[in-house]
């Protein structure tokens, strides 16, 4: 990590934290939205929900 972020970098990458919940926009230098993380819905079953769609998808 420490290669690819912090003021000795030469890709001069920042960190973010990001706890996996929420939305949150990735911008370019520019100000520019080059992704997003989505984040997960606000629904209680959602663990289970895509940790089935996922044992479905390493089945096939």
């Amino acid at each position: 990590l420490q290669d690819l972020v912090g003021p000795n970098s030469c890709y001069k990458f920042d960190y973010k934290g990001w706890c996996g919940r929420t939305t949150t926009p990735v911008t370019n230098g520019e100000g520019r939205v080059i992704a997003v993380l989505a984040g997960q819905p606000d629904d209680p079953s959602w663990d289970g929900i895509h940790t089935s769609a996922a044992d479905l998808l390493d089945q096939t």
